[in-house]
């Protein structure tokens, strides 16, 4: 179905609209959630839940979209690209990670003694990254920066999947141990 069709549909019966988007659409949306959600943690119900938020958003946002600047199919591909790393973030911004922003310092947040200990926490944590090793550095920068998925990780840099979140593992552990003073190496 073409985008204009379907927008008319979308503008005039919402419901209809919807089921007809989500027919056209569903299989592509569910491969870009699925390619940055396949690996555990994430579960299929994840999956479904990013999907639907996907076309939810699509929904929210439908006054301003533009179809001289792109498609339908496009602009989907985009929010679920976009949600499903948002997702990423917020697991890996859980409890295991070590936070540059939000570390549990003594000084209240915004005084001038917060901000001086949270810049040199930061440093220290710069500092301790860049003394790891190169290859375990960069899978870190992938894996929660870019999040970029551990196979992607394991087939760009010619190490197994394993290896990748073994090493990753590792790095993690080795940063905390450092970065709390139980670690001198």
């Amino acid at each position: 179905m073409e985008d204009a069709v379907l927008l008319k549909k979308l503008r005039h019966d919402p419901d209809a609209g919807m089921e007809l988007l989500t027919e056209q659409y569903a299989g592509l949306v569910f491969g870009v959630v699925r390619g940055k959600l396949r690996t555990p943690p994430f579960s299929g119900e994840d999956i479904e839940d990013c999907v639907a938020d996907v076309f939810l958003e699509f929904y929210d946002g439908l006054a301003r979209f533009d179809p001289a600047k792109g498609s339908i199919r496009a602009w989907l591909c985009i929010i679920a690209r976009n949600r499903a790393v948002d997702r990423v973030r917020r697991r890996y911004a859980g409890p295991d990670m070590v936070s540059l922003e939000d570390s549990p310092l003594p000084a209240e947040k915004g005084s001038p003694e917060g901000e001086v200990i949270r810049r040199e926490e930061r440093d220290r944590m710069l500092e301790e990254l860049r003394r790891l090793d190169p290859a375990d550095r960069e899978i870190l920068f992938r894996k929660y920066t870019l999040a970029q998925p551990s196979r992607e990780i394991a087939e760009r840099m010619g190490l197994t999947v394993s290896n990748v979140d073994t090493r990753a593992h590792r790095a993690i552990e080795k940063l905390r141990k450092r970065m709390e003073g139980t670690d001198n190496g």
